[in-house]
């Protein structure tokens, strides 16, 4: 074999050797997910298995003894209970909001200004052959800052910036037309024109009134109205609906325009937030879902009376809008829905009992625990069902681990078999360099 062959094969076995042991390393990769899917499977057979169903005793005729079975909503009131439900309060409830949607119709005007007084470009003084005077300074960007106070109501643009300078030093008073520019607001441009101040002379025909600096800034403004309707198909108006838009709804290039607005009347008025989007006609808001500060117990003496309590609980979550019609049609049914009602503290099974103050049977709380019709037992369907869904994972776990330990004892032998190659190739390489030499150098 040449040098060159015996180059180039020893290029193609390290190669070679550098992807097996690549494939090596995914497979044990793979190998140490196997046991993060074993661990998942494991932890929902432990679920399935603290999973505990509530179960009531009752007499079944035909087999004359008394056995159980398991106790929903609806087979609760059958059997002698009730049910104490609890509606959640919030003591910190202004992080809960709905969200609310109106649906409008807007005209749009063009032709809206918006003036700014007593605003003025911040100055840098200049002294030239010892006379000083004032020229707006400019932005880093080139913009100039117009200001009311110490809050810039607009940046001139950089494109306006030289001439406004020129035509602030000509004109420091006394201009009546104004100077044309665009100006900058928020993310939006406007057209504007900005009034030097204007010195008071009473002796002229007709006098003149003192002015301060204006700036008039052209914002067109979407007028919106309400495009509700009640039950009988009569118009609304947002007065009917307790909104009061506080701001103008300036034009905006983004389409999504935020306002703030004024919701409910009296004492129970409060400032919002909304956006609006010209697009949709749709004026949207978070409203803060009032609830009571203190926990309420709803005593459910019939199925209805309990869907309502659910009701209730579900509008916390999910908003005013939410009805019984949003509740799961087996929510009566489902022995599951009792269980994570009482056990996370939302209800409250209840049973006539014997007082012996009174005399008489009245309805207090029961449990399991002190309740001997009532007991709690895992559910063997599901925990048979969770059992051979590990036991099915398992097997599929193993059978995998047994193909990539196939796999990896392959990728092995296939290693050593290219590194006692590779050793062979590199005493065959050595040998003829050193044959060469010594050929040279005898």
């Amino acid at each position: 074999m040449g040098m060159s062959a015996s180059q180039v094969r020893l290029l193609t076995i390290t190669k070679r050797i550098h992807s097996v042991e690549n494939e090596a390393e995914r497979i044990q990769n793979q190998k140490m997910l196997l046991g993060l899917q074993s661990d998942e499977a494991y932890e929902e057979y432990l679920a399935a298995m603290e999973k505990k169903n509530i179960e009531y005793a009752f007499f079944d005729g035909e087999q004359g003894n008394f056995d159980w079975d398991k106790l929903n909503i609806a087979k609760l009131f059958t059997q002698g209970y009730q049910l104490k439900v609890r509606v959640p309060g919030l003591v910190d409830h202004d992080t809960m909001t709905k969200t609310v949607t109106v649906d409008v119709t807007h005209s749009f005007n063009p032709n809206n200004t918006v003036t700014k007084s007593g605003v003025a470009p911040q100055l840098d003084a200049q002294t030239t052959n010892g006379v000083t005077t004032y020229v707006p300074s400019q932005n880093e960007d080139g913009t100039i800052s117009i200001k009311q106070g110490n809050d810039v109501v607009a940046n001139i643009s950089a494109d306006d910036a030289e001439d406004f300078i020129a035509y602030y030093a000509a004109h420091p008073s006394d201009d009546p037309d104004g100077f044309a520019c665009q100006v900058t607001v928020g993310e939006n441009v406007y057209n504007a024109v900005y009034y030097p101040a204007v010195t008071a002379n009473p002796s002229a025909n007709p006098p003149v009134a003192a002015e301060a600096p204006k700036l008039v800034i052209n914002q067109p403004v979407y007028q919106l109205t309400c495009n509700e309707v009640d039950e009988d198909g009569q118009a609304l108006d947002f007065s009917d609906l307790g909104i009061s838009l506080d701001t103008p709804l300036y034009y905006d290039y983004q389409h999504t325009i935020t306002c703030t607005m004024t919701i409910g009347t009296g004492d129970a008025a409060h400032e919002v937030t909304g956006t609006y989007n010209p697009v949709t006609n749709k004026l949207t808001y978070q409203e803060p879902i009032p609830v009571s500060e203190a926990d309420e117990w709803i005593v459910c003496t019939n199925t209805d009376e309990v869907m309502d309590a659910l009701a209730q609980i579900s509008q916390i979550h999910y908003g005013s809008d939410f009805t019984t019609d949003n509740l799961s049609s087996n929510a009566l049914t489902d022995p599951a829905v009792l269980r994570e009602l009482v056990y996370n503290a939302y209800a409250i099974i209840q049973a006539q009992i014997y007082d012996e103050d009174t005399g008489k049977r009245e309805w207090k709380d029961t449990s399991v625990a002190t309740n001997v019709g009532l007991r709690e037992r895992t559910d063997q369907e599901d925990l048979s069902k969770a059992e051979a869904a590990y036991e099915a994972a398992l097997r599929r776990i193993d059978k995998k681990e047994q193909q990539y330990d196939k796999e990896l004892a392959k990728f092995d032998q296939e290693r050593k078999a290219l590194t006692s190659q590779l050793d062979t190739l590199k005493t065959c390489i050595k040998e003829n360099i050193d044959r060469t030499f010594k050929i040279f150098q005898g």
